[in-house]
């Protein structure tokens, strides 16, 4: 990940705790946290990240030899709608919880 390789692992992290309990995520798993991953790198370390986002899939076959190929941009565009609606989900979360679950606002003087 290079120069944003603390902003990626630290992101991954967050997602391997909420999504990969029970171990590798599949690849359409793995393909939306890698995807959503550097997208926020690109938002938030625009100097060190740059899109367009590219991603590729190592996959076996049934003879065992492996090959690589690159996700279309109908793929990805999939992939990034999944990730916003993700992040408004997330977003929501606090709309959704008690207004005693937060400590009062400090005051403004």
């Amino acid at each position: 990940m290079g120069s944003s390789q603390s902003i990626t692992d630290t992101f991954l992290a967050f997602i391997r705790e909420i999504f990969w309990k029970e171990g590798p995520p599949k690849i359409a798993d793995a393909i939306f946290s890698v995807t959503w991953t550097l997208d926020l790198a690109i938002k938030i370390n625009p100097g060190g990240v740059n899109g367009p986002i590219t991603v590729a899939v190592l996959k076996q076959d049934k003879s065992g030899h492996f090959a690589a190929s690159l996700l279309s941009e109908d793929e990805l565009a999939e992939t990034h709608q999944n990730a916003a609606a993700m992040r408004e989900h997330i977003g929501a979360f606090k709309a959704q919880q008690s207004p005693d679950a937060y400590p009062p606002d400090l005051p403004s003087k």
